[in-house]
């Protein structure tokens, strides 16, 4: 095994914790994933977190950071409409070796596709919790406690973990 960035003996504090403008990126790394293939391209969930002088927590700043090589790219996401500030906005992410520059995102209620060209797109679910449960139908249905997003038997769907089902989700093109 081998340290790929960062330093693990390096323990941070309240007292001593960089501000977000100091920190680097994978201080805060929530999920990772490579696009797989002769790709050397990976991507890097961060909820960057926002803290006062005294260390304490405000909220979460969610990026997207896509590395090839010595390459990085970073991508501000939207907040999701979590119900409490300490809440993480987006919780995994997933890519598909079938569809590279393709990465999806789940967050508490939904599920999300994240594209350099569209940004970020709502493909299942709510950007918001619902009481309702898992409603099935038509896209965008409904989702709610989304527990994984994993690839699916083929190319084009994910399965979703979301309250005690399994779900495939068929992608669109």
């Amino acid at each position: 095994m081998h340290v790929v960035a960062g330093d693990p003996r390096l323990v941070h504090s309240a007292a001593n914790y960089p501000p977000l403008e100091q920190r680097p990126w994978y201080m805060d790394v929530t999920d990772l994933a490579f696009e797989g293939g002769s790709s050397p391209v990976s991507w890097v969930l961060c909820n960057r977190t926002v803290a006062t002088a005294e260390g304490k927590l405000v909220r979460y700043v969610p990026e997207l950071v896509r590395l090839e090589g010595a390459t990085r790219q970073s991508f501000a996401l939207p907040a999701a409409n979590v119900t409490h500030p300490f809440s993480l906005h987006y919780l995994q992410l997933c890519v598909l070796p079938s569809r590279p520059r393709e990465v999806f995102l789940s967050s508490a209620c939904g599920v999300y596709r994240f594209t350099v060209a569209k940004g970020l797109e709502l493909l299942a679910g709510q950007n918001q919790p619902t009481p309702v449960g898992v409603r099935l139908g038509a896209l965008p249905a409904s989702l709610n406690l989304v527990k994984f997003i994993s690839p699916g038997p083929d190319a084009n769907s994910l399965y979703v973990g979301s309250e005690n089902s399994v779900l495939r989700l068929n992608l669109p093109a």
